[in-house]
């Protein structure tokens, strides 16, 4: 599912950094705000959640946190400020996934150090994943019916989704589903699936980037 973020930045270094992060994240869709009048033109309603500068020039950051308190927010910042609840600038990829999405995106620190440079090798792994995660969340959702089979599959799901680097807490709870808890079932699977839609973006983006 698209997320909607709103940046809220003046600095255009900031800006293009956060779009070169984002890049091919289709998933993601991106709005600039580079003063808090056009913060005010917004429906804050309509985005899921939103970076801030915390030093925007035509308000104070009090005013600012009272304007989009409502909101999902996470601030950030261009000077160490030893704040923990304010990230430092540059931003990392994964931590502003994590932070729309609810869960980190892919580490293939893993399939790094099996590669050991080795391009070729690691060029056949990110093919066989970006081949076998559809497959693996097919057979996750078509076994939502029956819990031994959804178990048998989320076993399965929980190995390809280690290798890619990928947290395996949902896939956990649902290996411990028991029958009369199914109800649970169609949350969860949207949640993996939400996952490796992400992941599918980020190992073809690895693989065309191994490929120049």
């Amino acid at each position: 599912m698209k997320k909607r973020l709103l940046y809220i930045e003046d600095d255009n270094i900031d800006v293009l950094s956060l779009k070169r992060l984002l890049n091919g994240l289709h998933l993601i869709e991106l709005t600039i705000c580079k003063s808090f009048q056009e913060v005010r033109n917004l429906n804050l309603r309509e985005v899921d959640c939103i970076l801030c500068d915390s030093n925007i020039p035509d308000v104070s950051f009090d005013e600012l946190k009272e304007y989009v308190k409502k909101s999902r927010v996470q601030y950030v910042s261009g000077s160490s400020n030893n704040d923990p609840d304010v990230w430092e600038k540059p931003l990392d990829q994964n931590r502003v996934i994590e932070f729309v999405f609810g869960h980190a995106g892919i580490n293939l620190s893993y399939i790094d150090k099996l590669a050991d440079g080795d391009a070729l090798y690691e060029a056949e792994m990110l093919e066989t994943a970006i081949e076998l995660l559809p497959q693996r969340i097919t057979q996750l959702k078509s076994a939502m019916n029956d819990i031994d089979k959804l178990k048998f599959a989320a076993h399965r799901t929980m190995s390809s989704f280690r290798v890619c680097g990928l947290d395996v807490s949902w896939l956990q709870e649902i290996e411990q589903l028991t029958a009369s808890n199914l109800v649970e079932v169609e949350s969860l699977v949207a949640r993996v699936e939400s996952q490796a839609d992400l992941a599918m973006i980020q190992l073809k983006q690895r693989l065309d980037t191994l490929r120049r």
